[in-house]
């Protein structure tokens, strides 16, 4: 599937290694602050996913584990968008190839 060049693979890793270095918790508290209607969407969302894993008699550290690695999604997907939209956060060239050539044939007077 082709990429809308919003978000790329490259934010969503440096997002995976951000909040695995900073921590869920820390970049959730953080989102919080940022973010607090979206951050209070997706943790009843995470309260409803564990409680539905629960109640499917699963056991309570494989609950854990599931909800941990959900909530880690969460906070990469989101710190991804918002790196993504915040500009010059980190420069990044979108037109590449044969794009940019034509684009800078474009401006080219003769």
């Amino acid at each position: 599937m082709a990429s809308d060049q919003v978000v790329t693979s490259k934010d969503v890793l440096a997002a995976l290694l951000e909040v695995r270095r900073r921590g869920r918790h820390r970049v959730r508290s953080e989102l919080e602050k940022l973010e607090p209607d979206l951050t209070e969407y997706a943790l009843e969302q995470l309260s409803a996913v564990h409680h539905a894993v629960l109640d499917a008699a699963v056991r309570p550290a494989h609950v854990r584990r599931i909800t941990r690695r959900a909530e880690e999604l969460a906070a990469v997907l989101v710190t991804a968008l918002r790196t993504a939209h915040v500009p010059g956060r980190h420069p990044r060239k979108i037109e590449s190839g044969a794009s940019a050539w034509t684009s800078a044939r474009a401006g080219i007077r003769r």
